[in-house]
């Protein structure tokens, strides 16, 4: 039996975890700029996460790993280097594994 599997692009995963990762409000300023500065660093953090990506695949990273795990640490790595402390968890919650995988991949 032949059976061919593509590989998954982990940047596939990038735009699910973005859009359920939930920013606490900026202080001192209107909800609605705090809403746009929100959508601002979150469209940031994933630029930042696909650009981790790109890398960590020309430097095969990514081979053996699994790709929705790949995408959450590079999520959080962005995350962290936008000073922004989010939990593992709510990031693997968001992709339905074990937050155990996110932090192992930790390229």
């Amino acid at each position: 039996m032949h059976i061919r599997l593509d590989v998954v692009d982990p940047s596939l995963f990038v735009d699910r975890i973005v859009s359920a990762l939930s920013l606490p409000p900026v202080v001192n300023v209107t909800s609605q700029e705090s809403e746009k500065r929100n959508k601002q660093l979150l469209q940031k953090i994933r630029e930042q996460s696909l650009q981790i990506l790109s890398i960590a695949k020309k430097d095969w990273l990514l081979v053996g790993r699994i790709p929705s795990a790949v995408a959450g640490a590079a999520v959080l790595i962005a995350l962290r280097a936008n000073n922004i402390e989010y939990p593992a968890d709510d990031v693997a919650n968001s992709l339905h594994v074990a937050s155990r995988y996110i932090r192992s991949v930790g390229m």
